[in-house]
């Protein structure tokens, strides 16, 4: 959609390590929006890595602001490790609380509390668009 000047906005560009392969280590040198909690804990990553990006977005998306913020990188990657995140809902009124709980689970610290894959994210996504009166096929959603 263009601006109000009428030009085209930026495209946005995907940090290819976003994309988890099992049983890596996290590599150096990248900051806190290229990475999930495990990811910087140095612990091993595996697809649910890619679910925890996907809640940052749908968090940022759903309350158009950034999840953490603070003075420093390292300020943001405490905040990233220990403080857990708050149900987008409490930011904006709205939110169906549904669609807060989808989101806290992906953003959930352990990958062992994240959904299990993308698969079980979509089937909760889809329940709460039905429970929503929301007639939409998979390719929408």
């Amino acid at each position: 959609m263009p601006t109000p000047s009428g030009s085209l906005p930026a495209p946005v560009s995907w940090p290819s390590s976003t994309i988890a392969r099992p049983t890596k280590r996290a590599p150096s040198g990248l900051d806190s929006t290229d990475l999930g909690a495990a990811d910087l804990a140095g612990r091993e990553v595996d697809a649910r890595a890619d679910l925890f990006g996907l809640g940052v977005c749908l968090w940022e998306l759903l309350t158009g602001s950034r999840l953490y913020t603070g003075r420093s990188e390292e300020q943001i990657l405490d905040m990233l490790l220990k403080q857990p995140a708050t149900a987008p809902g409490l930011k904006v009124r709205g939110i169906p609380e549904a669609l807060d709980r989808v989101v806290i689970k992906s953003l959930a610290k352990q990958p062992n509390d994240r959904y299990a894959d993308a698969t079980d994210f979509f089937a909760d996504l889809n329940a709460l668009a039905r429970a929503e009166g929301l007639n939409v096929t998979p390719t929408q959603l």
